[in-house]
């Protein structure tokens, strides 16, 4: 047995078991299987035979449970903001493909949770494309029996939340048996959750946090055990943690790293999420508000004035002069939003002059003459199918897998729409002049994007859509379009506040607003 310590944080190999610990919790690694277990202090074991691999494009699965050569490192003791840590990585060769995958476990010395991470490393002479990445996987194999999650009771007395950005179904469910979140709307994002255990009180909080590459899935559920056969203890053998990779390519001599896993059995929920959040907060670079501006939104397609423009008027003036309003919310309402549907044609920043027959300018100055706030809302990647400029440019929109124009519907929109390509320079150089007419030709307060259509494009559907710079992933296109935006606007009007909607809420942390 060899093993080092530093006050808290113990490292102890025992054979083939490589053991790494703290006051809160155990994780062994058995370099014969492939697989890590994560113990309490009690050493109650909660997550059992998890693994970790990849999928590559060609459907072929790398694990850590087939490779051919599995070893582990240890760094010298280091420290974070959130204290001292000890990182051991644990290394996997794949048989018959020149890759390595290293799963890296950093466990604090006065903390109770860990983070896990995972990175691939391709030394081969050619270009690896890579399908999915799943960071911890605790699904039973032929080979491999007894994996799952197990917090003390049976699965039916669990309950879930995963926190998605979908319209699939979320918040606190019961775990049924083959219940898989993910398995029919696996296009969905979800970073975090947690699962709780009604009979024996435990629970476990889990999820990503860094979310500026990848979107990732969480999957949930276990299978129908034999009731004929007398089992001990049941766990949630169906759970995983993933990234979908779109095909991403791992050139020849390099490595790719995926995002930090948070794993925390000890702690309250509320504490849990709370380290989780500062977490986020910290690799993200979250932005903090003072206020939070209320607005009174009109919608053009919903209308039945005879003009937006006299839409604007009456309830500038209503607010203005009802009290009720006044105090709705702190502060007040302070702004009228009006929403996209204004343009003469969608993607074509002219005011419809039948709308505004005196003009953008003069409904704006008298929302401000009542003492509010005017903002204007735009699609800024979407544009008519029919346009002239998709005729004339079609390499400045996204397309499908055969080569051709990605079009896609949009509730509320009877026209089919066609979405910039933002890692085109030639698209960047026109929605920069859409911007630069929008916010320097009228006084407006704030600018809002919606941006539904990159919400259930290239980021809900990255399968479908190709783009110009084949370097990025669906999420740092969208990154991109957002930070270029914010560019623009500050550059032409400093006073102008720029917010969004229809997002994304954990790849928008750090870019936007929230």
């Amino acid at each position: 047995m060899r093993s080092s310590s530093n006050s808290n944080l113990v490292l102890v190999r025992e054979g083939d078991v490589v053991k790494i610990q703290n006051g809160f919790c155990q994780v062994s690694f058995n370099l014969s299987q492939g697989t890590w277990d994560y113990a309490n202090q009690k050493m109650f074991k909660i997550i059992r035979n998890a693994h970790m691999g990849v999928v590559l494009q060609d459907g072929v699965i790398l694990s850590s449970r087939n490779a051919s050569k599995r070893e582990f490192r240890a760094d010298p003791v280091g420290e974070d903001d959130f204290g001292l840590y000890q990182l051991v990585t644990f290394s996997c060769e794949a048989a018959q493909h020149e890759v390595r995958i290293h799963l890296h476990v950093k466990c604090y010395q006065t903390q109770p949770h860990i983070l896990i991470s995972m990175s691939m490393e391709n030394f081969g002479d050619d270009s690896i494309y890579l399908a999915q990445a799943s960071v911890i996987n605790v699904s039973p194999s032929k080979d491999l029996i007894g994996g799952g999650l197990y917090l003390g009771s049976n699965p039916e007395n669990c309950h879930v939340y995963l926190n998605t950005s979908s319209i699939s179904s979320y918040g606190v469910q019961r775990v049924y048996n083959g219940f898989s979140m993910n398995q029919d709307n696996s296009i969905h994002l979800c970073y975090d959750g947690t699962i709780y255990d009604v009979e024996s009180k435990q629970c476990i909080v889990f999820g990503f946090i860094d979310a500026k590459k990848w979107w990732s899935s969480i999957e949930v559920g276990y299978t129908e055990k034999d009731t004929t056969v007398q089992e001990t203890e049941h766990g949630i053998d169906c759970w995983s943690a993933f990234h979908h990779c779109e095909n991403y390519e791992c050139a020849a001599k390099t490595e790719i790293d995926f995002s930090p896993f948070y794993l925390n059995f000890v702690d309250e929920v509320t504490a849990s999420y709370q380290t989780y959040v500062e977490m986020i907060a910290q690799i993200m670079g979250a932005k903090t508000q003072d206020f939070v501006s209320s607005a009174w939104g009109i919608h053009p397609e919903r209308t039945k004035d005879q003009t937006l423009s006299d839409s604007v008027a009456k309830h500038a003036d209503l607010i203005a002069r009802n009290n009720f309003f006044r105090s709705a919310s702190d502060g007040g309402i302070q702004l009228i939003q009006l929403e996209n549907g204004w343009q003469e044609k969608l993607g074509e920043y002219q005011v419809d002059d039948d709308q505004f027959p005196k003009g953008m300018q003069h409904s704006i100055d008298y929302v401000h003459n009542t003492g509010l706030k005017f903002g204007l809302g735009i699609m800024p990647f979407c544009v008519s199918a029919n346009s002239e400029m998709v005729e004339t440019h079609p390499e400045y929109f996204l397309h499908d897998g055969q080569g051709r124009l990605a079009e896609i519907h949009l509730h509320g929109i009877d026209t089919k729409v066609v979405l910039f390509d933002v890692s085109h320079p030639g698209a960047q150089k026109e929605i920069e002049q859409n911007i630069k007419t929008v916010v320097e030709e009228w006084d407006i307060d704030v600018l809002k994007a919606d941006m539904l259509a990159y919400l259930i494009g290239p980021i809900g559907n990255s399968g479908g859509f190709t783009w110009h710079d084949k370097t990025l992933t669906s999420i740092e296109l969208y990154r991109l379009g957002i930070d270029l935006i914010k560019r623009w606007v500050s550059q032409s009007v400093d006073r102008i506040e720029f917010t969004v909607c229809n997002m994304p809420y954990m790849p928008s942390i750090g870019v936007i607003n929230q």
